[in-house]
């Protein structure tokens, strides 16, 4: 997650994530034979790609802040003020 942050901090957003989103990818992505591998394909089908929509449709903007948070059992971008 500090890895993604990173990332897209280079294209001028903020992100970070509430306790409640990082306790929801690590139990998604949770495998004690795979290890890490299924925690970063968690990260990806289920944040990566919903934050890249996001993007493309103006709905996260660079400039701003936001925040992962889980609502209705699904990852959100909020802003934080």
């Amino acid at each position: 997650l500090n890895q993604l942050s990173q990332r897209v901090e280079s294209l001028g957003v903020a992100l970070t994530f509430d306790p409640d989103a990082v306790k929801k990818i690590a139990d998604a992505g949770f495998d004690p034979v795979y290890r890490a591998r299924p925690l970063r394909r968690a990260i990806q089908s289920q944040i990566e790609d919903r934050l890249s929509e996001q993007m493309l449709e103006g709905k996260v903007t660079p400039g701003k802040s936001y925040q992962c948070r889980v609502a209705d059992n699904q990852f959100v971008f909020a802003i934080q003020e």
